[in-house]
């Protein structure tokens, strides 16, 4: 389901989005269902767009908890950018961090740069 201010991707826009997804004819895997639900708001402008998404499962399914930003300044730089939190089962976590930055060139040749950062907690024992 989703609900949008402009039909022409501008502006703001709410998607909500429920799943299940099973397993039940392998002979390696024992029978399992999961369930997902997920919910993502946007506000997009002609040179830039921030997303909001919260991703929710049950049956073991991490839950995420993310958010993307991305804009371009002036016509031949893009830069992008995405945080993620993840929660595991058992108290597990992690946490990626993602950042691009994009050059358009002449002669249709682009340069691209990225930084990525990631941790993943366990809980003491």
């Amino acid at each position: 389901m989703f609900v949008a201010q402009r039909d022409d991707g501008l502006g703001w826009r709410l998607t909500a989005t429920v799943g299940t997804s099973g397993i039940s004819h392998d002979t390696l895997v024992s029978k399992r269902t999961i369930s997902f639900a997920s919910v993502e708001a946007i506000q997009a402008w002609p040179n830039a767009a921030v997303t909001a998404i919260a991703r929710l499962g049950a049956a073991g399914m991490p839950q995420q908890f993310e958010g993307r930003a991305g804009w371009m300044p002036i016509h031949p730089l893009t830069l992008a950018g995405t945080i993620r939190q993840t929660v595991y089962s058992n108290h597990r976590a992690g946490v990626r961090a993602f950042a691009t930055a994009g050059l358009t060139l002449p002669l249709g040749v682009s340069a691209r740069a990225e930084v990525a950062c990631s941790t993943t907690c366990r809980p003491h024992s």
